[in-house]
């Protein structure tokens, strides 16, 4: 009997890497650069409680404006991405999978270069795939990824990695160390909430 390859597809920033504080020490240096108020540790809160879009909307941020930081943060942020630190936790369970002979894959809406620049410079196992996405379109590269065949699970750390995940009718996992809190993530009902990357090899497709 064939054995059933499993894919776990993990999101990249505050999933697999903590590229938060990168991110947002580029993003206030760009908001100082134009004279806005910088984003603190309370706004950050916020984000984690209540959503980006709610936040957004609280501190007068438009989500326009935030596309446009997001975006030259990224193009910045490969400068220093050998500095970004993993997840502590994430390299042991990345190879578990891999040892067991299933898929690897990240999907995410960081550049490519970032992703692949940082996973040289990390122990992780090779990964099958590295795919990207805009902020708002995972749904529909989840779906042509799923195609590969098999059980599917996408790993992220916000809102809308479980609700694209779910529209593509993919198993998700919510992590709870990224950008959004564990009770913000269960109103969107993953089939899992990790509290740590070892709850991840518990899942039971």
């Amino acid at each position: 009997m064939e054995r059933n390859i499993k894919t776990y597809c993990f999101d990249f920033d505050g999933t697999v890497a903590d590229t938060l504080p990168l991110v947002i020490g580029t993003i206030n240096r760009l908001l100082k650069e134009s004279g806005e108020k910088e984003i603190d540790d309370k706004i950050i809160k916020n984000v984690r409680e209540y959503g980006i879009e709610n936040t957004l909307k609280k501190i007068g941020i438009s989500p326009i404006k935030m596309f446009f930081l997001v975006r030259r943060a990224k193009l910045e942020m490969n400068k220093n991405i050998k500095d970004v630190n993993i997840k502590e936790g994430m390299e042991d369970v990345l190879k578990q999978i891999s040892n067991k002979g299933h898929c690897l894959g990240i999907l995410t809406s960081n550049s490519r270069k970032n992703v692949v620049d940082f996973l040289k410079e990390s122990n992780f196992p090779v990964f099958d795939f590295v795919a990207t996405s805009g902020m708002f379109n995972k749904e529909r590269v989840l779906k042509k990824l799923k195609k590969r065949g098999g059980d599917f699970v996408y790993i992220g750390d916000e809102v809308r990695d479980i609700i694209a995940g779910k529209a593509a009718n993919v198993s998700t996992i919510g992590v709870n160390w990224g950008l959004s809190s564990e009770e913000l993530l269960s109103h969107v009902q993953p089939d899992m909430i990790a509290e740590e990357p070892k709850d991840i090899l518990s899942f039971l497709f």
